[in-house]
């Protein structure tokens, strides 16, 4: 009987300390490689990384052009003074609930642009320029001349292709040779527009 009793207290005890051995080896194992590595304490950068603009750092982070990317070069160049956005078109009439407009009001003059990035100043040209329609067409027409120009029917293509290109120029402002005149940006544009 003896045996018995102590087999049985052998068992309790493991019963008990197996549990009590694994959880300090375990602590130990935690407290020497488990816990993650202290690292220094991260700084928060405010700017864009070299001298990036905020459009330019979107497009890298979505390896494309979204629309807040536009959104965002527009609100960069208000922060850098060159255009002031203000809520409301001014008039009188009251707006929907649904849809607020916007006025853009240009703030330097357009040789100040000579100092922005292009993309910057293809989205002032966007907002403030006046655009044509008839240019794309210009285009594609002096494109169709310039490659029926070597064969033999480059005749036959500019023959059929004056009197189109003598209405472009006088419904849209292009010139002769399908080049837009310059057109004087606009002091102020709403977001309707």
């Amino acid at each position: 009987m003896k045996d018995s009793a102590s087999l049985s207290d052998i068992l309790i005890l493991l019963f008990f300390a197996v549990p009590i051995v694994v959880i300090f080896r375990m602590f130990w194992l935690y407290w020497t490689r488990g816990r993650a590595p202290e690292r220094d304490s991260a700084s928060v950068q405010y700017e864009p990384p070299d001298h990036l603009t905020p459009g330019e750092c979107g497009a890298l982070l979505d390896n494309a052009v979204a629309p807040h990317n536009i959104t965002a070069t527009i609100v960069d160049l208000s922060v850098k003074g060159y255009l002031a956005i203000a809520q409301g078109d001014g008039s009188s009439a009251p707006a929907s609930q649904d849809s607020k407009n916007y006025t853009f009001h240009l703030l330097k003059a357009q040789s100040d642009w000579n100092d922005l990035k292009p993309h910057e100043r293809a989205v002032l040209n966007g907002i403030f320029v006046p655009t044509n329609p008839f240019q794309l067409l210009s285009e594609s027409l002096s494109r169709v001349q310039s490659v029926g120009g070597n064969s033999p029917l480059g005749p036959l293509v500019r023959e059929q292709l004056a009197p189109v290109e003598e209405l472009m120029a006088t419904a849209s402002g292009f010139s002769r040779q399908g080049v837009p005149r310059e057109a004087a940006p606009r002091p102020v544009v709403t977001l309707l527009e």
